[in-house]
């Protein structure tokens, strides 16, 4: 039968569910970090400037699809490392494919700092202009969350939660120490700082 390193896949077997409550946990923290930010924002400033923020944070996320991808991509390898692949090249092809990503997210900030305000225009209006920082700061934080992406799904591979859940925890936390300070001295581009800051503390954890 097929199995996930520690975990029986047996129909209805305790290992299986507590699998799901793992994932499904760190799934809930995933959320709660990206959206802190969100509600911080809420408190402090208006609802203009939390829509402002939740728009740039829209377009930042269109370049989560490629970590996104990857990850599904290797984790077949890594439920199958020592049985079909040999660990150190699944793990070089891992660092490759981040690296890769890095690359391709320098580019989609270069490319999005000459079309950007077009882009914004067309999707959203000359009333959301403002969000052209915004996105810049988030872009150059997403390269902390590809971390995150392609080292969690071999932890999951590995049936191994804790440092995931320790890295999503602890970026929340600073998130929301941040975005106290930051949003107090620069508004919403002070939250985008903490948020960038804060997807980098995961991905460094990871």
């Amino acid at each position: 039968k097929p199995k996930l390193k520690g975990v029986s896949l047996k129909l209805f077997s305790k290992d299986y569910f507590l699998y799901g409550y793992k994932s499904m946990l760190n799934t809930f923290l995933a959320i709660l970090l990206y959206s802190t930010t969100i509600y911080m924002l809420d408190i402090y400033l208006e609802k203009e400037q939390v829509a402002l923020f939740f728009a740039a944070t829209v377009l930042s996320k269109l370049a989560w699809v490629i970590p996104d991808s990857v990850g599904n991509l290797l984790y077949p390898k890594f439920l199958k490392i020592d049985i079909n692949y040999k660990k150190d090249d699944v793990i070089n092809e891992t660092y490759f494919y981040a690296q890769l990503n890095f690359l391709i997210n320098i580019l989609a900030i270069l490319i999005f700092a000459v079309i950007g305000n077009f882009f914004i225009d067309l999707v959203y209006g000359q009333e959301y202009k403002d969000i052209f920082y915004l996105v810049i700061i988030l872009l150059f934080g997403n390269q902390g969350m590809v971390y995150y992406k392609i080292l969690g799904r071999y932890l999951a591979s590995l049936n191994e939660w804790k440092t995931q859940r320790w890295a999503l925890f602890l970026a929340a936390f600073f998130n929301i120490l941040f975005n106290i300070f930051l949003i107090n001295q620069w508004g919403v581009i002070g939250a985008a700082i903490s948020t960038a800051i804060s997807f980098w503390i995961c991905g460094i954890i990871m």
